[in-house]
């Protein structure tokens, strides 16, 4: 049995509440099916309509283009009206649900695999650096992958083209690499939960007994987790310490502890995976393993957003944008030996306080070349987001990636893209046998 079937069989399939899986079905490829259900959203029983409806979404997405057609010809309002709402459901499953991945390709190229991944995922998955699909003769391989979640179908295609993924930095996007530089597939337990993979990568415990009362002994144990987010999905903020449901040993001993109040804290967004802490208080005789944990980690997800753009930007100077009630100025985009500086005002009109202390208006500008590559964030200077009205702030942007290679060109445009609806989710996971140290 393959390391990929092995991680597969470990995936606990939960869903997510608040985010609808586009998990297409065994139906969805047979167009008799989808044709019949379209002419019963016309039929005489309301509720032959609604059964056809929910069932033309739980295809998934790749009924949506069969559904634009069906609005563009349709002269019957119930079914206009009908293939809108399906449609709206799908579209939110599109930009806030897992991504289904289905690949039948025979002595495929990395370079058509990863295309063809980036479509049906509605993202760009990159090589870094930029010329690796052409650095060396790749080996084709065959692909059977059927309505897969996005990180399943990930693992077992790295896994055979002995690839890896890695962040690109504060710039938030996922790259394709030929070096191991992320511990996304290795040894430690993972589960799938929507378009988020949960890691657990370190438990420790520690014992303590107080000597004035001998028989008061505790013991703390605690789980650091990482989470990985689909690169489509935006959020906006990730809880630090998950919401435990159930946490047992091997013997159905509860080892949650009394109940205590948990800190909502949330991260500012700075990449596309989250640390996400567990904490637990077994009692002293507990047992040698974590039998069942199952919690939920809180998210804010971005479901729009509005763009502004800044074109020719080398040569830009003191441009102001507004853009979602936001307003940003920019001054000037100066190169500094290897690196590009970005000079702006930001101001706090039109941000919450909780938006402004987590750094939102920094964290969603985007430097790109005039083929709409990338530029790399590498960090933010000056200013700050805690007082007065406004903030001066100096983004940098490298044209390389960390292990080398130039992976965008001169800087052409800057895009400001400023969330103006948003969702609180809360994703479950659940682990089996964990151990307990």
């Amino acid at each position: 049995m393959t390391q990929s079937v092995k991680w597969a069989k470990r995936i606990v399939g939960v869903c997510v509440v608040g985010i609808a899986l586009a998990a297409g079905g065994q139906e969805a490829g047979k167009p008799d099916r989808v044709e019949k259900l379209i002419s019963q959203l016309s039929s005489e029983s309301w509720q032959d309509r609604q059964k056809a409806q929910d069932e033309l979404v739980g295809m998934g997405l790749e009924v949506r283009e069969r559904l634009k057609k069906l609005l563009r010809e349709t002269t019957d309002e119930e079914v206009r009206t009908r293939a809108e709402a399906a449609l709206r459901v799908l579209n939110e499953q599109a930009s806030t649900g897992a991504s289904s991945i289905t690949l039948h390709m025979k002595n495929a190229s990395p370079a058509a695999i990863f295309a063809e991944i980036s479509k049906q995922a509605e993202t760009d998955l990159r090589p870094t650096p930029a010329n690796l699909w052409e650095s060396r003769t790749w080996t084709g391989i065959d692909l059977d992958v059927d309505h897969q979640p996005f990180w399943v179908a990930m693992r077992e295609i790295c896994e055979k083209l002995q690839l890896g993924i890695q962040s690109s930095g504060l710039s938030r996007e996922m790259m394709i690499t030929d070096r191991n530089m992320m511990r996304v597939w290795g040894q430690a337990p993972s589960v799938v939960s929507g378009p988020f993979l949960f890691t657990a990568n370190m438990i420790n415990s520690h014992r303590m007994i107080d000597l004035n009362q001998p028989g008061n002994a505790t013991r703390n144990c605690n789980i650091q987790m990482l989470v990985f987010v689909e690169p489509k999905i935006r959020v906006l903020q990730g809880s630090y310490l998950a919401r435990i449901e159930e946490a047992v040993d091997e013997n159905g001993k509860t080892l949650v502890g009394a109940p205590r109040v948990v800190s909502e804290a949330m991260q500012p967004p700075s990449n596309w995976y989250w640390n996400l802490s567990i904490s637990l208080m077994p009692p002293a005789d507990a047992g040698q393993k974590i039998a069942s944990l199952k919690g939920k980690a809180r998210f804010i997800i971005q479901t729009k957003a509005e763009k502004a753009e800044i074109a020719d930007v080398l040569s830009a100077r003191n441009v102001a944008k507004v853009v979602g009630g936001k307003r940003f100025t920019l001054k000037e985009v100066r190169k500094a030996g290897e690196s590009y500086v970005v000079q702006m005002t930001l101001y706090r009109s039109g941000w919450s306080a909780n938006e402004w202390m987590l750094m939102y208006p920094y964290n969603i500008f985007r430097l790109e070349d005039a083929k709409g590559n990338r530029l790399m964030r590498t960090g933010n200077a000056g200013g700050g987001g805690g007082g007065g009205d406004e903030a001066n702030v100096n983004l940098t942007f490298a044209r390389q990636a960390w292990q080398g290679g130039e992976s965008a060109g001169e800087p052409a445009k800057l895009l400001w893209e400023v969330p103006t609806e948003s969702k609180e989710v809360l994703v479950p996971f659940e682990f089996k046998d964990l151990p307990m140290p």
